[in-house]
């Protein structure tokens, strides 16, 4: 059969296959709410000592630098900044990306090939603290996904599948131990979500760190960056999620090229990596990854990432009026008399 007669590789709008096929294929575990469409993050734990209790935890990202030069999309996404999800169930939102690249780069594409991702690698030893050198790689995920309410299940080993429930106790104690400082109410529900929340703010953390240390070696800019910056040191007590979104719409986090601190989270670096599908400032830094990573000419510069920085300020007060309208017409709706 010749090539022309194949099947289309499914990634060929975005990379050729010999690049693709090179990449190490390795396999993981998407826990998000039912019916999401735009999974970019997934996770793994690989035993690497049993007897010295070492483990290699990854968490894979979607690669949405693949979409280097191409800026007609990366414009697009630009201009919408992000996805606002404006109902429980996740169904009212305005996706930053087509429908056609999140199947294509997202984690969900459910192919034999895997799904292009960016891989997070570091070490835990069984004790109260991570340990080891983070490792940065592209790779080809296979993603087996669960729901939280399907994962919760596995937590509690109500699951005929041993290996996966192996696996969901290694994660959950590596979770609770890469907790982070909590100021405020939590605001999240069941067991998977608080683990999925302490490994995303455990891989921004660490990618906002590693930033750091690339540009202090190098002794200048080499690697321009939006980090998610937050100096509020009072909080509210919220009362539920929709309080929670209206709260994360207007508080006072801000994107900045220079890291102040995180007061909310308790961290002195942070930044947003794991939702490129869903914000931009995460695609602009995943761009930048990438070209730094296949050493290319950076996507955006310092001076393109303050711009960046300002309009999302000026996106979110614009957007905060759309999730403030939806919010207020969900509480007349239940505050209605019921037939």
């Amino acid at each position: 059969m010749t090539r022309k007669e194949e099947k289309p590789f499914f990634l060929e709008s975005f990379i050729d296959r010999e690049s693709y096929m090179s990449r190490p294929l390795t396999e993981a575990v998407s826990i998000d709410p039912e019916n999401s469409t735009e999974i970019d993050d997934a996770l793994n734990i690989e035993v690497i000592s049993k007897r010295k209790k070492q483990y290699q935890v990854s968490i894979f990202i979607a690669d949405l630098g693949l979409l280097y030069g191409m800026d007609y999309e990366v414009n697009n996404a630009r201009d919408n900044g992000w996805t606002i999800y404006a109902r429980d169930d996740d169904t009212d939102f305005e996706p930053m990306l087509s429908k056609d690249i999140v199947s294509k780069i997202g984690l969900t594409s459910n192919n034999d090939l895997g799904s292009p991702s960016v891989q997070i690698n570091f070490e835990y030893n069984g004790g109260k603290r991570l340990s080891g050198d983070l490792e940065l790689r592209k790779s080809r995920t296979i993603t087996k996904p669960f729901s939280y309410r399907e994962y919760d299940q596995i937590l509690k080993g109500k699951s005929r599948d041993d290996d996966e429930k192996v696996r969901s106790r290694h994660l959950s104690n590596v979770a609770s131990i890469i907790n982070y400082p909590r100021r405020h109410k939590q605001t999240v529900s069941t067991r998977s979500e608080v683990m999925v929340a302490q490994f995303m703010v455990a891989a921004n953390r660490l990618i906002a760190a590693e930033n750091e240390k690339i540009n202090k070696r190098a002794g200048e800019i080499v690697l321009p960056w939006l980090f998610r910056n937050h100096g509020a040191s009072a909080f509210i007590d919220l009362r539920d999620e929709r309080e929670r979104q209206v709260f994360e719409t207007i508080n006072l986090a801000h994107y900045d090229t220079d890291s102040s601190g995180h007061e909310a989270l308790g961290l002195t670096s942070y930044c947003h990596f794991t939702s490129p599908l869903r914000r931009f400032p995460d695609l602009a830094n995943h761009l930048n990854v990438h070209a730094y990573l296949t050493g290319q000419e950076m996507a955006f510069t310092t001076q393109d990432m303050q711009n960046i920085a300002r309009e999302q300020v000026a996106l979110k007060a614009k957007r905060s009026d759309k999730v403030l309208q939806v919010i207020e017409d969900y509480n007349t709706s239940m505050a209605s008399p019921k037939e």
